[in-house]
């Protein structure tokens, strides 16, 4: 699916404020703030209108814009689809946000995928009314000793989503943008089955 002439709404999910700023869960905010900046995009500015810290412009050639939800993870929602409606159609809205069932750094490219637990996420299927958008994934879990992820249970995963990351996590988060800038680049000029393949593989 390669849409041509037509504007992306790229969506950085996360909690407002310092006290979360540097947490797993706000990953997908802090590596968009950096392709931001890297590909030199407005400064981000605050928006009643839509609830959020916005910013846009031509990303990779095409057009772009950026929003972080200030309504707090479990109700993004409400401020996505005031920014998206009038801009393009759902099949343009791409979605940035931490996966515990990836191990740390991590990506993966989905689309019209369900919620798998994340309540930012089921925030936007629910005020969309579908799930037919892009999501990039970036992995926020430790890996496990034979292989895989160690995933949190029962309580202690909202608390382990709400810690800080660790100096040497965040240390890799420009190498992480770095390659999130590519997988946006291939969405946008590619299509999302293309850079499904080239950033799953």
């Amino acid at each position: 699916m390669l849409l041509l002439n037509t504007m992306f709404t790229i969506v950085g999910l996360g909690n407002p404020g310092e006290e979360y700023r540097e947490t797993r869960h706000n990953i997908g905010w802090l590596v968009l703030e950096s392709i931001a900046e890297m590909n030199g995009l407005p400064s981000f500015v605050k928006s009643a209108q839509f609830g959020g810290v916005i910013s846009g412009g031509l990303l990779h050639g095409v057009d772009a814009g950026i929003i972080f939800p200030t309504t707090f993870m479990n109700n993004s929602g409400t401020s996505v689809m005031k920014y998206l409606r009038g801009r393009g159609p759902l099949e343009t809205l791409i979605v940035v946000h931490d996966d515990i069932d990836l191990a740390y750094g991590d990506i993966r490219i989905s689309f019209d995928r369900g919620a798998g637990g994340h309540n930012g996420i089921k925030s936007v299927i629910d005020a969309c009314g579908s799930q037919k958008f892009i999501r990039i994934r970036i992995g926020i879990a430790h890996k496990g000793i034979f292989g895989g992820v160690k995933r949190p249970k029962g309580d202690r995963l909202a608390t382990y989503v709400l810690t800080p990351l660790k100096k040497g996590e965040m240390k890799l988060l420009p190498e992480i943008a770095a390659r999130i800038d590519i997988a946006l680049s291939l969405i946008l000029t590619k299509g999302v089955q293309h850079a499904m393949q080239e950033t799953n593989s």
